[in-house]
């Protein structure tokens, strides 16, 4: 039997890595209190950073990946304006950086792409070996 569960498993893990990226870059401007001065509904805290750890099962071959969230997950910023903004003028904002989110997203294209090809391929294979099976058959 054909194992598929190696590219399978590549590209859940570049499913959640797109998301990952996705969500981080979709709430880097937001804002919330920082910790010291506590949170309530008025002062929520900046939103967490997911990162993906991926590991690789040596004897398969099949990935694994699972979401965590970055440390520092927000960083302080001058926001005097802000509603959220602490005595000194510091928010928290959600410690994106841009280039990394985009070279994730960029990993995780290429991830899934070399992974559906080799399911095409597992699957090419698998139809062989059955039409091999049929010619051999007797009738």
């Amino acid at each position: 039997m054909l194992e598929t569960s190696v590219p399978l498993s590549g590209i859940q893990a570049a499913t959640l890595r797109l998301g990952a990226s996705s969500s981080n870059i979709a709430i880097m401007a937001a804002t919330g209190a920082l910790p010291a001065g506590g949170y309530t509904s008025a002062t929520p805290q900046a939103f967490e950073i997911l990162l993906v750890q991926q590991t690789s099962d040596g004897a398969t071959g099949a990935t694994s990946a699972a979401l965590t969230n970055a440390e520092p997950s927000f960083v302080p910023e001058y926001q005097p304006w802000s509603p959220y903004a602490n005595a000194q003028g510091l928010v928290a904002v959600p410690n994106v950086n841009v280039l990394n989110e985009l070279l994730n997203i960029a990993t995780a294209k290429a991830g899934f792409t070399a992974n559906a090809k080799a399911a095409e391929a597992l699957n090419q294979m698998a139809k062989q070996v059955f039409e091999v099976g049929d010619e051999n058959r007797p009738r």
